[in-house]
């Protein structure tokens, strides 16, 4: 655990937000990860209500990294028609590669300093890093030099921070908060957001290394709370329903959408596959742009990944019987609940608090696999199972879930967190299909014959 002193200094390991403060003011943002453009969308949202793909601003903090045996590599993988000599380059690249990580988890949590500290800034949805490449122009900004997400990073990844401010000095320890100025390490020009906008993506202001910008450090976690096996802000998990091996999901019916269980046909019931289930977890903290640990004390919202809806409740009106709500709801004029989607954040009605299965205290964090019952707070209600169709005619596959007065111990659901990797492979097939889509719509009103040859291929 970290002191109340050490906590408001930048360390290696940290996850913040830069926020571009002048002409232009906004998150430093991307485009999907099929675009490895940096931009920053300015009617996105700020720092009083984050943009809703927030997930796209949220950058780790690491020590640089060595990429010499790497580079080599690559040079002869290019060049070189020597296997025996390639064979050894590579063996070379891996163990750097390995280095690296060791480092970066030796270096974990080393206060950073102005001026002396150089780092490299992960994007943790693409798991790729800032990169200032001095050899390419950028795109609108011809004096100017490109900058773009690169998957392993190279010497264009290094950047040393420093102060926007003369009241702050060289060797003196970056604070929380503190405007700032980023520096390619290899010189040249800061990192620097353009007044000009990008004409395929109305709204995006392009990221270039040129004149200076203040940045400001948004802390959305520390590094000591981003541990593994517990739950926390960012992560995406699938809310399986124990008793009746079903998941919560959401999906369209009827040209709305839904939220609804949903029973899984695969042979282990815990082995879903599908997107519609996967939720992004969000502990309620006075600092909208703050994540953090989520405690059994703490209360949270959870957005769905595909739809960036989020989970809320409302009153039913459905008369349909059901003897599970019926046990649940006590007095017959106490009005049923069920779960819905609604589009934004900043409502009461997307609050819930897990309830746990067994003895805890309340400042021990929610593990990973816990099983939990969810009370929704602004109507003080449970979550609970019932056996009423989503569709009369349906195939017993997706079955309303409500929300009663009275709490029922077997009304409880299985946190079953998805890796890092699952969620990029679906954020990528998302990103793809829209790319695609928006593609085709532009070529059919300009016409095939006048698309240029570059973008055909």
């Amino acid at each position: 655990m970290e002191s109340s002193l050490t906590s408001s200094f930048l360390k290696i390991g940290d996850t913040i937000a830069l926020y571009a403060e002048g002409s232009v003011c906004g998150f430093i943002s991307t485009l999907g990860l099929v675009d490895d453009r940096c931009v920053v969308q300015p009617d996105s949202g700020d720092l009083q209500k984050p943009p809703k793909k927030f997930r796209d601003c949220l950058f780790r903090i690491c020590p640089s990294h060595r990429y010499s045996a790497q580079a080599q590599y690559w040079s002869a993988v290019k060049n070189s028609n020597n296997i025996r000599d390639i064979k050894k380059l590579q063996t070379a690249a891996d163990i750097e590669k390995r280095q690296n990580e060791a480092e970066a988890r030796k270096q974990t949590g080393t206060v950073i300093k102005y001026g002396d500290t150089v780092v490299q800034l992960l994007h943790i949805k693409s798991n790729k890093y800032i990169t200032v490449n001095k050899r390419l122009p950028a795109i609108l900004e011809k004096n100017a030099m490109r900058v773009s997400l690169d998957v392993s990073g190279t010497e264009g990844s290094w950047f040393q921070i420093e102060p926007y401010y003369k009241l702050r000095a060289k060797g003196e320890r970056v604070v929380v908060g503190d405007k700032v100025v980023l520096m390619p390490y290899s010189g040249g020009q800061p990192l620097h957001v353009s007044e000009l906008e990008l004409p395929d993506n109305p709204g995006s202001k392009e990221v270039n290394s040129h004149l200076q910008t203040s940045w400001k450090i948004v802390l959305s976690m520390s590094c000591h709370e981003a541990t593994n096996e517990v739950l926390k802000s960012g992560d995406i998990v699938r809310l399986f329903h124990a008793e009746q091996e079903k998941f919560l999901t959401c999906d369209n019916y009827r040209k709305k959408s839904v939220v609804f269980l949903r029973a899984t046909g695969r042979a282990s019931a815990t082995s879903a596959t599908s997107s519609n289930a996967l939720w992004e977890v969000e502990v309620v903290q006075q600092d909208p742009c703050r994540g953090g640990i989520g405690h059994w004390s703490s209360l949270f919202r959870f957005k769905h990944l595909a739809t960036g809806q989020y989970l809320a409740a409302e009153v039913d009106n459905d008369q349909t019987f059901d003897a599970t709500r019926q046990k649940l709801r006590g007095p017959l004029s106490t009005p049923v609940f069920a779960l819905i989607p609604i589009p934004h954040a900043y409502d009461i009605s997307s609050i819930f608090e897990l309830d746990p299965t067994t003895i805890t205290r309340n400042e021990d964090a929610v593990a990973w696999g816990s099983y939990v019952r969810l009370q929704h707070i602004c109507t003080n209600t449970w979550v609970h199972s019932t056996n009423i169709k989503l569709d009369p005619d349906d195939d017993n596959v997706r079955f309303k879930i409500g929300c009663a007065l009275m709490k029922e111990d077997k009304e409880a659901f299985q946190i079953v967190h998805v890796s890092p990797d699952e969620v990029r492979d679906l954020d990528f097939a998302n990103d793809a299909a829209h790319y695609f889509d928006t593609t085709v719509s532009k070529w059919e009103k300009l016409g095939i014959m006048h698309v240029h040859a570059n973008d055909r291929k």
